[in-house]
């Protein structure tokens, strides 16, 4: 290698590693503003969770409502990936969560191209509807087309991931659908560093009990599809900030054997360049 190819390569270094810092001071800073979404979220989720025990406390034959019953389409599984690359290995492990769920068939809604490519990397069926949902800046009325259908179904999957720390990011699966169950889940969340309530109030409800269930059971579907998005942005960010910090690195590394190649090609000339007049002395002395 000349010291020309060096000094390029050295270059490219510098950029990339500006590329990289600048994904990672994003992603800091977009994950704290995701964090303070999915806060909000679940205090929704909460004050719903408040109201339905209440409802399953008055009405003890509510408590084994799970789904919507009224819906006339089996199964609907919702796949959440992204629009760009650059998020480490998450994706590609909800991809492979999503492919080892194979126990029932059922129509695939997916959001992210990047999922598309995974199905026809993988050689699965193409036959989906694709969402086009911000990477960033994710609005409610982006989910609006895909709640539309969603709330045709006895059941829905989704497939996402989970932020549990910046060096852990896991894939997950949950029925939205099932409310007792997903209930419970917030619950299990909001139990770490909490007291439990004792029974809840009884009230009078109307109209009646099945009707607001209902009503709940599509508030519950629609926030926690916009939390398991969010979830899923988070997980990316921090998979990202890994990746990022990964590849600094590796820059840092090639940086130094850059250098080190460079002063060694510099010792290669200035020997060579002593060794010529040492050969020039001795021509001329003799």
């Amino acid at each position: 290698m000349q010291t020309k190819d060096i000094v390029e390569d050295q270059k490219f270094m510098v950029v990339l590693q500006t590329i990289a810092t600048a994904y990672q001071d994003i992603s800091v800073m977009k994950m704290k503003e995701t964090r303070s979404f999915i806060d909000h979220a679940r205090l929704f989720v909460s004050m719903l969770r408040d109201i339905f025990e209440s409802l399953k406390y008055s009405h003890p034959l509510l408590s084994r409502l799970e789904g919507k019953t009224s819906a006339k389409k089996p199964l609907a599984k919702v796949l959440i990936t992204a629009n760009t690359k650059f998020h480490g290995d998450i994706l590609r492990r909800i991809f492979e969560t999503f492919l080892k769920d194979n126990k029932e068939e059922g129509d695939v809604f997916l959001i992210g191209k990047i999922g598309k490519d995974l199905l026809r990397e993988y050689g699965q069926k193409d036959e989906v509807k694709l969402f086009d949902v911000s990477d960033i800046n994710m609005k409610m009325s982006d989910l609006k087309p895909l709640i539309y259908y969603l709330l045709q179904y006895k059941k829905i999957y989704v497939y996402y991931a989970k932020f549990k720390s910046i060096v852990t990011q896991n894939p997950e699966v949950s029925e939205l659908t099932n409310i007792n169950k997903l209930l419970e889940e917030e619950l299990e969340a909001e139990k770490e560093g909490q007291n439990l309530k004792e029974a809840p109030p009884t009230y009078l409800f109307e109209p009646s009990g099945e009707k607001i269930v209902s009503f709940l059971n599509n508030n519950v579907i629609v926030s926690l599809m916009r939390q398991a998005v969010l979830e899923t942005q988070l997980a990316r960010f921090a998979s990202r900030l890994k990746a990022m910090d990964a590849l600094l690195v590796k820059i840092d590394e090639n940086m130094k054997s850059l250098h080190k190649q460079e002063r060694k090609i510099k010792h290669d000339i200035t020997n060579k360049k002593q060794l010529e007049r040492i050969s020039g002395m001795v021509f001329w002395q003799q």
